[in-house]
């Protein structure tokens, strides 16, 4: 019997990242092309406060239903999906607290430095549209460990993306040349809401689904002893995704708080849409087998079908990743002339993101078999010492060398823990990472 059922190809999740990275890229360059440079970086660490949101809200729940789901009987599956909505109603208050706190917090500083507001105000507005960049993300999540692979990515990836762009299209056309910053505020609201309305309707209407209320007072009734092993799995994964996602926000943060400058914030911000595409063939390249590793790993006759699953994953993945790499090094100037001609001073932090994003992917399936696979304390306790090396060197590095120094700390590091991370899965898992070792 086999233990890897339908699993899709990975050239169409590449191609489906690819489309999702083709319309952000234009929907980026169609933002910077209308704002100043110094509003560009401000929208640049908005991004990165809205996940960091989206992160705070879900509390790990995301991937508490890829890791479990397959593992569960028929039972108590219905129940683990009760239970994650239950946790996310909860976390949302904490959400709320975070936001008003966050924006007391921008009060303070406005008393104490008057242009305080202006700088962080459209990251205290994106915040507004994480409720519905949570319920898009959650939707898309169910609808893969559904065995729906290929829609969960077209609708988590490409789907809010082609919103954005038509919404920011639209404004511009009808309101205004210039962008301001309550309009990308609305655009990205009324993109993420539609994203959410159609992902739950496809999840509702061609997925397995569940009379969720019902199922709750049931699951209150019973003693479910799996809920605490559910909350541990949870909590943990929220401290890694957290850790993982602040590591990236740390350098944006390094450059606009150390040298002050939010025009060099939007030049080396501008690099962040482009090399999203290698993150996100990392994160995304074995996302049919994620759910799968956690029950077959152990077994020597399905961890061989989940090896060749993995290679042909990793052989179509790692062709993708070389060529963008190529592209990138060879014609950096001309892609970043995309964004404005005072971008093209990006280059050399282009090339240097670029790298650390090709080693993240490098190392990333062993990172996702410890996560998966029973070990996320040891993916915690490296997300945490990056996180410690991060914040002293990166600081250190960008005030002695500017953005170079960020850059460059932030590839360094990327690839010793890295290494690290591959060390330990291998002395857990008798597994090839990169197809012959």
């Amino acid at each position: 019997m086999k233990h890897i059922t339908k699993i899709h190809s990975a050239s169409g999740i590449i191609f489906f990242i690819f489309i999702s990275l083709v319309i952000n890229i234009i929907f980026k360059a169609f933002i910077a092309h209308h704002v100043s440079t110094a509003l560009y970086g401000d929208f640049s660490i908005a991004i990165l406060c809205l996940q960091l949101g989206g992160i705070i809200c879900l509390f790990g729940t995301e991937n508490v239903l890829v890791r479990y789901f397959n593992v569960l009987n028929d039972s108590e599956k219905p129940m683990l999906m009760s239970w994650v909505v239950s946790i996310i109603k909860s976390r949302m208050v904490f959400f709320v607290i975070f936001v008003i706190f966050f924006a007391i917090i921008v009060a303070v500083f406005e008393f104490i430095e008057h242009d305080f507001f202006v700088r962080y105000h459209l990251s205290l507005g994106l915040l507004t549209a994480t409720p519905f960049y949570v319920l898009a993300l959650l939707a898309a999540r169910k609808i893969n460990i559904q065995r729906h692979s290929m829609q969960s990515q077209f609708l988590e990836q490409i789907l809010p993306n082609l919103a954005l762009l038509i919404l920011g299209y639209a404004t511009v056309y009808y309101l205004s040349e210039y962008l301001e910053s309550f309009q990308i505020i609305a655009i990205y609201i009324i993109a993420y809401c539609l994203a959410a309305l159609i992902s739950w309707y496809y999840f509702t209407l061609y997925c397995q689904s569940y009379n969720l209320a019902q199922i709750e007072i049931i699951r209150k009734t019973k003693d479910h002893s799996s809920e605490s092993e559910w909350a541990k799995y949870t909590n943990l994964n929220f401290i890694n995704t957290f850790v993982r996602k602040f590591n990236v926000m740390i350098e944006a943060l390094a450059v606009e708080l150390i040298i002050k400058s939010e025009y060099l914030v939007g030049i080396y911000c501008v690099s962040f849409p482009l090399v999203a595409i290698l993150y996100l063939i990392a994160d995304n390249y074995i996302i049919g087998i994620k759910p799968q590793i956690s029950c077959c790993i152990q077994l020597e006759s399905s961890r061989k079908e989940l090896q060749l699953v993995y290679n042909k994953a990793f052989k179509v993945s790692i062709s993708v990743v070389l060529f963008v790499t190529i592209v990138f090094v060879l014609w950096n100037q001309r892609i970043l002339s995309l964004f404005g001609e005072q971008y093209m001073e990006a280059k050399y932090i282009l090339i240097l993101l670029t790298l650390k994003e090709g080693f993240y992917f490098l190392f990333k399936g062993a990172s996702c078999f410890l996560h998966y696979g029973g070990y996320e304390k040891i993916i915690i306790k490296s997300h945490l010492q990056q996180l410690c090396v991060s914040l002293v060197v990166i600081p250190v590095a960008t005030y002695f060398y500017s953005i170079e120094g960020t850059a460059v700390s932030a590839m360094l590091i990327t690839l010793f823990f890295g290494l690290k991370k591959y060390i330990l899965s291998k002395k857990h898992f008798d597994f090839k990472f990169f197809v012959l070792f």
